[in-house]
Formats: structure tokens, C-alpha cells, sequence
């Protein structure tokens, strides 16, 4: 799954994160509805692809 939510960021599930083959950068403290949480940062590329046709979106 895949949430970009209101921050910016993107946030993968690990089970997912791991088949990507990112690399880790460093642990973050943000804030979340339950409150200030630790997340992983990684550095990756991620390729959208419209599974219907295959073609990147324009």
C-alpha cells in the first residue's frame, strides 16, 4: 500500500519497502494523529505505471 497522506512524504509498508531495494538513511521522529512517531527514511525511486495500458502517466 501506498499513502502519501498530507506530509509530503511516502509511506510503504516494510514488507513492501523491502522488494524496493532503497537505501536506509536514518530513523525520524514525526507527528502523526497518535502522536510523534519513529519512521525510516530510505532514498529509492519509484516508477508509476497505469497497469491497464502500461504507460507512465503524462
Amino acid at each position: 500500500m501506498l499513502d502519501t497522506g498530507f506530509s509530503g512524504w511516502l509511506a510503504i509498508d516494510i514488507q513492501d519497502l523491502e522488494g524496493l531495494n532503497w537505501t536506509y538513511l536514518r530513523e525520524q521522529t514525526m507527528r502523526t494523529a497518535r502522536g510523534d512517531t519513529e519512521f525510516g527514511l530510505y532514498l529509492g525511486k519509484l516508477r508509476i505505471v497505469d497497469i491497464l495500458t502500461g504507460l507512465k502517466p503524462r
